[in-house]
């Protein structure tokens, strides 16, 4: 059978597998069952409420509940272009880790759509630190291709 809009993946939700049929409408859940699992593993009102909303949109698009603008709290204003950022510099099965410049460009390219400029502009002011390089390697040329084969 082949699955136009769906895929059978698993997913690890505090700590346990679950095969999930995914579609459109499970994946515009996620946040309200990681919601659940953050309230379920003890987290305070305003942690699971960070899960519940780090995929809204600035401009309403987003989901769960389609806050827009400082409807958002910027806790998960900044949760959401912190995860963008993780997941565009991680490599997915459908797609190599983008590099930090592509990531940035990225990010920028989806101001003021996706993410609240201002956030974006505070993590791109950010002077490079470990934590945020971690994510993104840059693609070094293998140490035979810099040789002069001439």
């Amino acid at each position: 059978m082949i699955w136009a809009r769906s895929q059978w993946i698993a997913i690890t939700c505090g700590g346990r597998a679950r095969s999930v049929k995914m579609s459109g409408l499970i994946l515009a859940r996620h946040p309200l069952l990681s919601e659940r699992e953050a309230a379920e593993s003890g987290a305070d009102r305003g942690a699971q409420l960070l899960v519940r909303w780090h995929h809204e949109w600035w401009n309403g698009n987003g989901y769960p509940d389609g806050l827009r603008f400082e409807q958002i709290p910027l806790g998960a204003r900044i949760l959401r272009v912190a995860d963008a950022y993780a997941s565009l510099t991680d490599a997915r099965p459908f797609r190599e880790a983008y590099s930090e410049r592509q990531a940035r460009e990225h990010l920028l390219e989806w101001t003021g759509l996706e993410f609240d400029p201002r956030v974006v502009k505070a993590l791109l002011a950010l002077e490079p630190f470990k934590e945020l390089k971690g994510y993104a390697a840059e693609v070094e040329p293998p140490p035979d291709s810099k040789r002069n084969r001439g």
